[in-house]
C-alpha cells in the first residue's frame, strides 16, 4: 500500500454536498489506495448557503457559483494547513478517480518533484507546445517542470508551504476558483522564484462517469452531455480506462 505520510503531511478532499452518489465513490476510492484510512487524512464540505448567492453578485471572479463554491472550499483547506504549519499537502475532489494500477501510482507519487506546485491531473491540454514540453522540460522520467507556460487547471494537486502561501495571497478577498493559481496567471501576483510541475501520467483524473450520472435529478439535468474535462482529457491522449471508473 502506498505510504501517503512519507509524501504529505495533510489530504484534503473537497465534497459537494448534494452528490450522493459521488460521495460513495469516492469513499470506496479513497479505501482502495489507503488514503481514506492514512491517518492524515479529512473532508471539507461544501454545501448551498444564500450567503455564496449574496458573495457571488458582489464578487464576480469565478466562471459560476459552484466554481466558486468548490474554489473557497480550496481555498479554507489551503489556508488551514498553512496554518496549521503543515509542509506539504493534497488536495482532492470527490469525483477523482485514480489509476487501476496501484504499483505505477505509488511510482509516480514516489518521484514527485521538490516543486512548490504539482499538478497530478489534467497536464497541460491547451497549451500547444505541449509535446515538446514533455521531451524538452523533463524533470524526471514521469514529470515536467511547467514554468511560466500556461497550463490548464487541476484538481488533484500538491502545494508545499511557498505553494500554499501563493494560494492564499491570490484569493484573499477574491473568492475565485483556487486552482486558478495554480498555473501560470497574467492577473495574479507571482511569488519569486515559485516552480511549477506537471504529472505525464495523471494519478488521478475527474470520472467522466459523473458527467451524465446523477442520483439527483436536478444535478443530472444540469450535467447531462456536458464535461469539457472529457475534451481536455482527449486532447492529451488519457486512456480512461487505466482508471477506475
Amino acid at each position: 500500500m502506498i505510504d501517503w505520510k512519507k509524501h504529505f503531511d495533510h489530504i484534503y478532499c473537497i465534497h459537494y454536498l448534494p452528490y450522493k452518489d459521488r460521495y460513495k465513490k469516492c469513499l470506496e476510492e479513497l479505501e482502495r489506495v489507503g488514503i481514506r484510512d492514512s491517518g492524515i487524512f479529512s473532508w471539507k464540505i461544501t454545501w448551498d448557503s444564500p450567503i455564496f448567492d449574496k458573495l457571488y453578485e458582489v464578487c464576480h471572479t469565478a466562471p459560476s457559483l459552484g466554481c466558486m463554491k468548490v474554489g473557497f472550499a480550496h481555498y479554507m483547506c489551503i489556508k488551514e494547513a498553512y496554518e496549521l504549519g503543515f509542509e506539504r499537502i493534497l488536495m482532492l475532489e470527490n469525483d477523482n478517480v485514480f489509476l487501476k494500477d496501484l504499483d505505477r501510482l505509488q511510482e509516480i507519487v514516489d518521484n514527485t518533484p521538490d516543486s512548490n506546485i504539482v499538478l497530478y491531473d489534467k497536464i497541460p491540454a491547451v497549451n500547444a507546445h505541449y509535446e515538446v514540453a514533455v521531451v524538452k522540460d523533463k524533470i524526471n522520467d514521469d514529470f515536467i517542470d511547467i514554468g511560466k507556460n500556461f497550463y490548464v487547471m487541476a484538481n488533484c494537486y500538491a502545494l508545499d508551504r511557498k505553494g500554499m502561501e501563493h494560494v492564499i495571497k491570490n484569493q484573499e478577498n477574491r473568492l475565485s476558483v483556487s486552482d486558478h493559481y495554480l498555473r501560470f496567471c497574467r492577473t495574479a501576483l507571482e511569488a519569486p522564484g515559485l516552480t511549477r510541475a506537471a504529472a505525464i501520467t495523471s494519478i488521478a483524473i475527474q470520472n467522466p462517469r459523473f458527467a451524465y450520472e446523477s442520483e439527483n435529478e436536478k444535478l443530472r439535468k444540469e450535467h447531462a452531455g456536458i464535461n469539457s474535462n472529457i475534451d481536455d482529457y482527449k486532447r492529451i491522449k488519457v486512456k480512461f480506462d487505466d482508471y477506475n471508473q
